[in-house]
């Protein structure tokens, strides 16, 4: 009896073991940024007496969502279009810092928009010394060339596939197109420009261009995008909707931002 009584406790003890460790079982998410920085959200500090890693608003905000969670994540940085393609394949659970338009609603879920930006377009002063103000940057192409960045969204600018914009592949080298006569316009997020140029201590362009906002264009909101083919496409909006609204009603979302700010020793130079 006492024999049958043992094994019973034994076998109590390992199904409660069993059922602990169900609990505690963790799991393994990737997400995907951009390999091109785009501060203060997502960048590389400028400081050689440290290793060189992501930093910004996304990352910080990556680790407060999953930190003490189920998950373990990863961050893995990638061509924006690739980012885009590995994320819909299911290789990726989920991207940061995506704009929205109609293709991408069809291919991922969304979370709560978690900030906004300002689209905008910059030209020479030398151009137009008079200034120059326009609705929504198609009306750019009676002026000449309008650049922009390769994989990225400009329906928001009031710019649709039929419009052509000459596309490179880094933000810090949009004024230079200007400068070398390759454009006449670049169009850009204002907030994207200013920390780029700050943190590349290139701030001296601003006094050669000029930055205008499109005045029939609102604050663009931006997601993380998450797989449909992710198994824990719930959990991950679920996580990171819950955490953006706990920041948001603590104020300590726009306090991260503000660090960020500092850190890349922000200059505004927009009208």
């Amino acid at each position: 009896m006492a024999k049958r009584l043992i094994i019973l406790i034994l076998l109590e003890c390992v199904s409660l073991l069993s059922s602990a460790a169900e609990v505690t079982k963790t799991q393994s998410i990737s997400i995907c940024i951009a390999n091109a920085e785009y501060p203060p959200y997502n960048y590389v500090p400028r400081n050689s007496n440290t290793v060189k890693q992501n930093a910004g608003y996304d990352i910080d905000l990556l680790r407060m969502t999953f930190e003490g969670t189920q998950f373990v994540y990863t961050v893995q940085p990638l061509p924006w279009k690739r980012c885009q393609e590995e994320v819909k394949k299911g290789n990726i659970d989920a991207l940061m810092s995506a704009s929205s338009n109609q293709q991408r609603r069809q291919d991922f879920y969304f979370s709560e928009p978690y900030y906004y930006l300002t689209p905008s377009f910059f030209y020479l002063k030398a151009d137009f010394p008079d200034g120059l103000t326009i609705n929504n940057a198609s009306e750019l192409e009676r002026y000449g060339n309008i650049c922009g960045i390769k994989g990225f969204n400009y329906h928001n600018f009031g710019m649709n596939d039929d419009h052509h914009i000459f596309k490179i592949g880094e933000i810090s080298q949009l004024p230079y197109m200007l400068l070398k006569g390759r454009c006449k316009f670049f169009l850009a997020r204002q907030e994207i420009l200013v920390g780029t140029l700050a943190l590349n201590q290139t701030t001296y362009l601003a006094d050669l261009i000029e930055g205008k906002m499109l005045t029939s264009v609102e604050q663009e909101p931006f997601y993380m995008l998450i797989g449909k083919s992710s198994p824990y496409h719930k959990e991950i909006k679920q996580l990171f909707d819950r955490k953006v609204k706990q920041l948001t009603d603590n104020g300590k979302l726009r306090v991260i931002i503000e660090h960020h700010l500092q850190r890349l020793n922000h200059h505004v130079f927009l009208n």
